[in-house]
């Protein structure tokens, strides 16, 4: 029983260890993604995918105001299941 258990244990821990990498590593993605929109002379409104490694990237720009653009980015798994988003707002 003791054997088990600790067989359990180590299965928890190793998932929580792979979902916290790929967290961070899809941070990193949305990260760069949005600081390269953030940063570009002039920015198209619309939906954008691209793929980076194992993560399929959305991005979507929108007017938010006369002044303002709305940055999102979105990045997802091999099965297209979102893993995180981020979002912000930049001048024209």
């Amino acid at each position: 029983m003791f054997v088990s258990l600790a067989y359990f244990q180590a299965q928890t821990v190793n998932r929580f260890e792979r979902r916290s990498t790929l967290l961070t590593r899809a941070l990193g993605v949305a990260i760069n993604t949005m600081e390269n929109l953030k940063f570009q002379e002039n920015l198209t409104v619309g939906e954008f995918e691209a793929r980076e490694g194992e993560f399929f990237i959305f991005t979507r720009v929108e007017e938010f105001s006369p002044s303002l653009h709305k940055l999102r980015v979105v990045v997802k798994d091999r099965d297209e299941q979102e893993i995180l988003s981020l979002q912000t707002l930049r001048k024209k």
